[in-house]
């Protein structure tokens, strides 16, 4: 008997077939007909002989009847129910078992014009994945055992922080557990500013309408240190001896970073530091022990469309970091925030020191191609200057927030400075190192994701 159960591929009418009705697989319809649209019909899908039930290649068919097709390829295989059980079950089950190597699957998205189309992965996918694997400075990470979906949500898991400041977390307590922080409170016992802090240190009250904490003055960056430049890892970034970096967590990874000449920051998206939140003493102790000294206001999200209340919470727990980072010793740079409103601007300058040496603030996540979003990212830079009176603003993000610095610079009295995000200075190694005409086009790929990251995160988002 032979082991192939198929003879020959056949074009079949769809009207002929059915779908098998015990197929556990809930597949994403509208995925297979974008790459059936893109790609065409690369295999053809398996069928009982006797029956015409579809064993393999169910949401293949359903994507085809929904974009019109009267015939699609198919195998039949001449086997009888319990057989087809078989095949149905082992279908589904070797494809959950199936291992991703991110680095080269970020190379071979990497190396598509557009990745996003008829592939499965949408841009932030793509985006994510490859700066998971930059991240990681360049080791793989081998998902076993997952379908596309759960390896998906395991790679957004390993993006939450630098590895090595999360590693020794146990699982279930979230206590340290390496061998030199056995627990939560040994990770603290050289830093007694962080251990006379607990997770639910208040601060002063009554200060503004909504107790916003008070950054302290005197435990400010005292001057914005020169030269200065954004970390992008290892692959992206060589420590000259002299440069001091800003360094945001979440993004970097922290292999080769001068800590002692490193500025702390949270220019990401809130999900990579929400665990700061839950554990700030923990996290806190962690990059101190490493030699941060500066650290910028943790940036949480102000949305421009949330309700009020949370743009007001997202403004207390900023507050709440900077004043905390203080009080366990590190300099902070406040930060100020894109809005909409004056009403939520004159809220996010409570508790922040006039005339303070620096104040930083991040621009990514206006269109550059949206006059309306443009003029809100300039007014609100003006309106900081004039209100808070920085000696400095610092401006983190990419071409189109060097375009607006250099509108409102004249505009003001204080010195305006854009340093280049994460993403500018990755531009092109999470695709590979390339020169020539595919390294143009790798660059443009990373500009077409900085644009789709800003359309979908517009109007407010990653401030």
């Amino acid at each position: 008997m032979s082991d192939i159960l198929f003879e020959r591929t056949q074009l079949v009418p769809l009207t002929s077939l059915k779908t098998y009705d015990k197929n556990p697989r809930k597949g994403n319809v509208k995925a297979i007909a974008e790459s059936l649209k893109t790609n065409k019909q690369y295999r053809p899908i398996v069928v009982q002989k006797k029956s015409k039930k579809i064993l393999a290649g169910n949401h293949t068919f359903k994507a085809a009847k929904e974009l019109g097709w009267k015939e699609i390829a198919v195998v039949m295989v001449d086997v009888d129910d319990q057989e087809a059980a078989r095949i149905v079950l082992a279908d589904n089950r070797t494809n959950d078992l199936a291992e991703y190597d991110n680095t080269v699957l970020a190379e071979l998205l990497g190396g598509l014009p557009e990745a996003a189309m008829g592939t499965g992965y949408s841009q932030d996918d793509i985006d994510l994945i490859t700066s998971t694997v930059s991240s990681i400075a360049g080791e793989a990470t081998t998902l076993t055992g997952l379908a596309i979906g759960d390896a998906m949500d395991a790679i957004r898991g390993t993006a939450i922080g630098p590895a090595d400041l999360d590693d020794g977390l146990d699982a279930d307590t979230g206590l340290a557990t390496d061998s030199t922080t056995d627990t939560f409170e040994s990770a603290q016992a050289e830093l007694q500013g962080v251990l006379q802090l607990s997770d639910e240190a208040y601060f002063e009250m009554g200060l503004n309408p909504y107790d916003i904490p008070k950054i302290r003055k005197d435990m400010l960056v005292e001057a914005l240190p020169e030269p200065l430049d954004t970390w992008g890892g290892p692959e992206a970034s060589t420590d000259d001896g002299e440069t001091t970096y800003i360094w945001n967590y979440g993004l970097a990874s922290p292999t080769g970073l001068p800590f002692d000449r490193a500025i702390l920051c949270f220019y990401t998206y809130d999900f990579k530091f929400e665990g700061w939140w839950e554990k700030p003493s923990y996290y806190t102790a962690k990059v101190i022990n490493r030699g941060i000294t500066m650290a910028i206001t943790p940036d949480f999200s102000v949305w421009w469309d949330d309700p009020k209340t949370f743009q007001i919470y997202s403004i207390y727990r900023a507050q709440w970091f900077a004043r905390y980072f203080q009080e366990a010793g590190v300099r902070v740079i406040p930060r100020a925030i894109m809005a909409d409103t004056e009403a939520i601007l004159s809220i996010s300058w409570m508790g922040i020191p006039r005339e303070a040496p620096v104040v930083s603030m991040s621009m990514q996540t206006m269109d550059k191609n949206s006059e309306k979003e443009m003029k809100a990212a300039a007014t609100s830079l003006k309106a900081n200057c004039d209100e808070l009176k920085p000696e400095k603003m610092l401006i983190y993000g990419g071409n189109p927030a060097k375009g607006v610095c250099e509108k409102v610079n004249p505009l003001v009295d204080t010195e305006i400075i854009w340093v280049r995000n994460y993403a500018a200075v990755r531009r092109g190694v999470a695709f590979g190192n390339l020169d020539g005409i595919e390294g143009e086009k790798a660059r443009k790929r990373a500009e077409k994701i900085d644009t789709d990251k800003a359309k979908k995160h517009r109007p407010g988002g990653l401030t």
